[in-house]
C-alpha cells in the first residue's frame, strides 16, 4: 500500500534520496530560470536544457560529476504547445516540474536503472506489480538497446522470480519513444528507457502507443542514455565520456501517489483551484445580491460553481483547470523576469494572462472586471517552499496580472462580442477569415488563440494562412516586425517530453 505524499515530500524525498541515500552522492543545483541563457530557445522547457553545454563539451562538469535538479519548465508557444490540452486532458500543462538526475561521464545504465526502480518502489512505495518499462528495440540506423534489457532483467528479478514475468514487463519500443537526439544534425545522442504505471492492472496490456494504451499508462520517468555521437556522414560513433540525463514528472507522480482522477486534484493545484473557485462564487453572489436589489426576476440569478471530480470533461471544470494553469504559469514567468508584451516571451505572458482572462469573463457570466490577480497569494503560499522566488516577487507577481487584467477588460467584452457576431454567420466547415482574426488582434489586442478557442467551440477553424498574410501584411506597412512573435525552438527538448 503506497503512502499518500504531498508535492513538497515529493521533492523532499528526490532531494533527499540522491544527495544522502544513493551510492553515490549527487550535488544538487537550483532549477535554472524558464528564460534559456540560450538565444535560441523561447521557454526553458526540459530538466537538462542548462547542462547543454556540459554535454557538447563546451563547459566543465560540477564536481562530483554528477547532479540533481527540480527544474521549472514551461511548455507553452510554438509547434510544441500543449495549450490546446490544457485541462481537458488528464496530465498537460504549461508550466510544470522536471525531477532530474545528471552524469557527466561517471556512472551509466547499470546504476541509473537500479536507482530509478529504488526510487520509485522503496521512496514512493509504488506498487511493483503495476509498474513496466521500456528499452530501444532497435531500427536499421541503431542496434537494440540489450544492455539496458539485461540490467532491467537484474533489477526486477527480486520482485519478479519468474523469468517470463520478467520479459513481459520489458516492453521493446521504437525511435520515437525510446531513442533521444540529437539535438541538431549532429551531436551526443542514445537511447532511452521509461517507467510507466498502470492504472487498470490485471487485465489484457492494449498495443502500445494506441489511444488505449495511453490512456491506461502514464510515463513517469524517462532514462536517457547519451552514448553516441552521430556525426556529419550519419554514422553513430561511440562517446568517449558517456553521460546520463533522466526526467520524471512530479505532477504526474503526485497523481499516482495521492489517488486523485488527474494532476489538477494533486493538493498544491488543487488548492489554486479551489480558491479560484470561491472567488468566482463570491463574484456571483454579488451580482445575484445586485440583481435582487434590481429587483429583476430572481430566476435570472446564477448559481455557483461547483468542482465535483467525476465528470472531468465538462465545460466549467475545464474551464477552471485552464485559469488554475495559467495562473501558475503567468507567476513563474513573471517571477523570473518576463513581462507582457507583444512579441517573445512577453506575447507568451500576454495571451495566457488574457486566455485566463476570457474563461473566467464566461465563467462570472460576462464580468470582465480583474480577479485572476486576487489568487496569487495562495499560489505563493503553496510554491514559495520550493520557490522563494515568488515570495520575493508577490507584489509584483499580482500587481502585473492586475494591470493586464485592466487593461485587457474592456478588450474581452468588444472583442467576443464582434468575434462572435462573425461565428454566427459561419456554417459548419467553414472557416473564420484570418484577416478578421488579425484585425481583432491589431485593434483590440485580442489573441489569436482565443480567436481559436471561440471557434473550437462552434466546431470551426480559423483560416490560419489568411492570419498569416494579413499579419505580413500588416508589418510591412508600418514597417516594423512588431506582430512577429516567433522564437526558434530547438526541437530536442521536445523530444525529452514525449
Amino acid at each position: 500500500m503506497m503512502r499518500r505524499l504531498s508535492c513538497q515530500e515529493i521533492r523532499d524525498k528526490w532531494v533527499s534520496f540522491f544527495t544522502e541515500k544513493c551510492e553515490r552522492k549527487h550535488k544538487q543545483i537550483t532549477s535554472a530560470s524558464l528564460v534559456p541563457d540560450n538565444p535560441t530557445l523561447l521557454l526553458n522547457a526540459a530538466g537538462m536544457v542548462q547542462f547543454v553545454p556540459i554535454f557538447m563539451g563546451t563547459k566543465p562538469a560540477p564536481e562530483p560529476p554528477r547532479a540533481i535538479t527540480i527544474q521549472k519548465c514551461a511548455r507553452v508557444g510554438g509547434k510544441d504547445s500543449d495549450l490546446e490540452n490544457i485541462g481537458r486532458t488528464t496530465r498537460h500543462h504549461s508550466f510544470f516540474e522536471m525531477l532530474g538526475n545528471f552524469s557527466f561521464g561517471d556512472y551509466f545504465k547499470k546504476e541509473a536503472i537500479t536507482w530509478a526502480w529504488q526510487f520509485v518502489t522503496e521512496e514512493l512505495e509504488l506498487p511493483v506489480e503495476r509498474l513496466y518499462v521500456s528499452v530501444f528495440k532497435g531500427d536499421k540506423q541503431n542496434a537494440p538497446d540489450h544492455e539496458a534489457r539485461d540490467i532491467w532483467m537484474k533489477v526486477l528479478e527480486k520482485d519478479f522470480p519468474n523469468e517470463g514475468l520478467r520479459t513481459a514487463r520489458i516492453w521493446q519500443m521504437g525511435r520515437k519513444d525510446n531513442f533521444w537526439g540529437p539535438p541538431g544534425a549532429t551531436g551526443p545522442c542514445g537511447p532511452c528507457s521509461e517507467i510507466y504505471y498502470d492504472h487498470k492492472p490485471g487485465t489484457p496490456i492494449p498495443e502500445l502507443n494506441s489511444e488505449e494504451f495511453d490512456n491506461r499508462f502514464t510515463e513517469i520517468w524517462n532514462l536517457v542514455f547519451m552514448e553516441f555521437n552521430k556525426d556529419e556522414e550519419g554514422k553513430f560513433n561511440p562517446l568517449e565520456s558517456k553521460n546520463i540525463d533522466t526526467g520524471a514528472g512530479l505532477e504526474r507522480i503526485a497523481t499516482i501517489v495521492q489517488g486523485v482522477n488527474n494532476s489538477f486534484e494533486t493538493d498544491e493545484l488543487f488548492a489554486i483551484l479551489k480558491k479560484i473557485k470561491e472567488l468566482i462564487n463570491e463574484d456571483i453572489r454579488t451580482q445575484n445580491e445586485e440583481t435582487k436589489q434590481s429587483k429583476i426576476d430572481a430566476k435570472h440569478s446564477y448559481g455557483e460553481l461547483e468542482y465535483t471530480g467525476q465528470k472531468n470533461n465538462t465545460t466549467i471544470e475545464e474551464y477552471l483547470k485552464i485559469v488554475t494553469d495559467h495562473l501558475r504559469c503567468a507567476s513563474f514567468l513573471i517571477a523570473d523576469g518576463v513581462r507582457p508584451s507583444n512579441i517573445g516571451r512577453g506575447y507568451i505572458l500576454r495571451m495566457i494572462i488574457r486566455r485566463a482572462a476570457r474563461f473566467l469573463f464566461i465563467l462570472r457570466h460576462k464580468k470582465a472586471s480583474p480577479l485572476l490577480y486576487k489568487a496569487v497569494a495562495d499560489l505563493v503560499k503553496q510554491y514559495s517552499k520550493a520557490y522563494p522566488e515568488l515570495k520575493t516577487n508577490q507584489e509584483e507577481i499580482s500587481s502585473v496580472i492586475k494591470k493586464e487584467e485592466e487593461q485587457f477588460s474592456q478588450t474581452i467584452v468588444n472583442g467576443s462580442t464582434k468575434l462572435q457576431e462573425e461565428l454566427n454567420k459561419l456554417r459548419a466547415g467553414e472557416k473564420l477569415d484570418g484577416a478578421f482574426a488579425f484585425d481583432l488582434y491589431s485593434t483590440y489586442g485580442f489573441p489569436l488563440e482565443l480567436s481559436q478557442d471561440m471557434a473550437k467551440e462552434k466546431r470551426l477553424e480559423v483560416d490560419l494562412d489568411a492570419y498569416e498574410t494579413a499579419k505580413e501584411a500588416h508589418s510591412r506597412a508600418s514597417g516594423t516586425g512588431a506582430f512577429d512573435k516567433s522564437v526558434e525552438s530547438n526541437t530536442f527538448v521536445a523530444k525529452l517530453l514525449k
